[in-house]
């Protein structure tokens, strides 16, 4: 029976020549069927019996489609789809300009394109889940250069809420230790000097992105570390991240 239903309601909708219509009067349809299927239970019917007679007091699914045609006007339909498309280009051209006017267009592709350059840190990264992010250090190469040692290391973050606070401000916070003891982090000075050795600096970053953050950062020092400790001890997020480096320069 409920063949015989779909292939009645197939010939309905047939009828109809604006097509993008037909799902929705078949649904209606189909709801109406299974009310009367439902009244006449009630009076007693067997289910099947009910079907059958509910069926029957649909009508003639060709007429009653040309008279679904009639009422769904393929010209107004497709009007109609024509207004609500040009009007969804509208809003969407606005919100271009609105973005657009307020740098929020510039914004958006700079994050997309620092989202995208993310690379997952190596499997053998230290890690930690903290409420806001997944945090990873991996140890990069150490190098001599100028009689210094350069030993870099990478911080990335993979932040849970796109919509939550930048990992940004937290850089400046960061306390850095070696197997010597605290290195702190250069900043410029007043005069832009930057002294020899023993300090901590960012190299490159991909700071502005959606969800995901990375910086690559360097020791500077006239010895090779053994191995770096990453701290944050504010705000109730406290973590810590250690590497050790397996070749020394």
């Amino acid at each position: 029976m409920e063949r015989r239903f779909e292939d009645w309601c197939w010939k309905v909708t047939d009828q109809v020549r604006f097509w993008p219509d037909r799902a929705e009067i078949a649904k209606e349809l189909t709801a109406h069927y299974e009310d009367h299927v439902k009244d006449l239970e009630r009076l007693g019917y067997e289910r099947e019996l009910a079907k059958q007679r509910a069926l029957g007091a649909m009508g003639d699914p060709v007429e009653i489609g040309k008279a679904l045609d009639k009422a769904h006007k393929p010209w107004l339909g497709w009007l109609w789809q024509f207004t609500r498309g040009l009007i969804l280009v509208l809003l969407a051209a606005c919100l271009v300009v609105y973005l657009h006017a307020n740098g929020r267009v510039n914004d958006a592709g700079y994050r997309i394109q620092n989202q995208l350059a993310w690379r997952a840190p190596s499997e053998g990264a230290d890690r930690v889940e903290t409420e806001q992010a997944t945090l990873c250090l991996s140890p990069g190469q150490i190098t001599k250069e100028d009689g210094h040692i350069h030993a870099a290391f990478q911080l990335s973050v993979k932040m849970k809420d796109p919509f939550g606070y930048s990992p940004n401000y937290a850089i400046g916070y960061l306390e850095i230790t070696d197997d010597r003891g605290p290195i702190p982090l250069q900043e410029w000075t007043a005069e832009d000097t930057w002294p020899e050795v023993g300090y901590w600096r960012g190299l490159q970053s991909t700071d502005t992105s959606w969800t995901r953050y990375q910086w690559t950062m360097e020791l500077v020092l006239d010895y090779s570390p053994e191995w770096v400790e990453v701290r944050y001890p504010y705000g109730g997020n406290d973590w810590t991240l250690r590497v050790e480096w397996e070749e020394m320069a």
